[in-house]
């Protein structure tokens, strides 16, 4: 699966773009990436959740992009892998704003010393990205993310991105899962990203 996914960002990268230089649209919001960055998840009852995970998006129409994100991580006596696999429609609103749909596939592997289990789904997001400055993008969302026998429940998080010119970024994210079941979890994340 790993190879899969490195693969598909690998051909994104070197697709031809149908889309503005960057993947940059009138707004000034760019979508064509690929990144890598730390993840941490913590539950309200149990062990935190550490690792790394890489992730891509490909904008091929001017409103339409797809995305994906590969995360490892560990807990105290447990492995997850995380695989997210999607796509999204954006509207320009505003001189430097999205509003932004997305929906995504999702699977979760946890491996433990008694077996392991994988929990499919779906998660699905409503977002709005603008241009704080030329430099400086902030982002916010709101959704709900349902996986079989694992997570079900809202979600919301917000974002921002640091461009230190037009290939590269440093990116930071939070978020808060609303499922008593899985914890309540709260995760962030920070990692650059290498914009085509």
């Amino acid at each position: 699966m790993k190879n899969v996914i490195l693969i598909t960002l690998l051909a994104a990268v070197s697709a031809p773009s149908f889309a503005q230089s960057s993947g940059a649209t009138e707004t000034g919001i760019r979508y064509n990436h690929v990144g890598v960055g730390y993840q941490n998840q913590n539950p309200s009852d149990a062990s935190a959740i550490t690792g790394y995970g890489v992730s891509g998006s490909y904008l091929f129409d001017q409103n339409a992009y797809v995305f994906g994100a590969y995360g490892m991580g560990s807990g105290s006596d447990f492995d997850v892998d995380n695989l997210s696999l999607g796509g999204g429609l954006r509207m320009g609103v505003a001189q430097n704003t999205d509003v932004v749909g997305e929906l995504s596939y999702e699977r979760t592997a946890v491996k433990a010393d008694d077996g392991k289990a994988t929990f499919t789904g779906y998660k699905a997001r409503g977002i709005v990205r603008t241009m704080l400055t030329p430099d400086i993008e902030g982002s916010a969302y709101i959704g709900y993310q349902h996986q079989t026998d694992f997570v079900k429940g809202m979600l919301y998080g917000i974002g921002a991105a640091y461009y230190f010119n037009a290939d590269f970024s440093v990116r930071a994210t939070w978020q808060k899962l609303n499922d008593s079941e899985s914890g309540n979890p709260t995760q962030y994340s920070i990692g650059v990203a290498y914009h085509f």
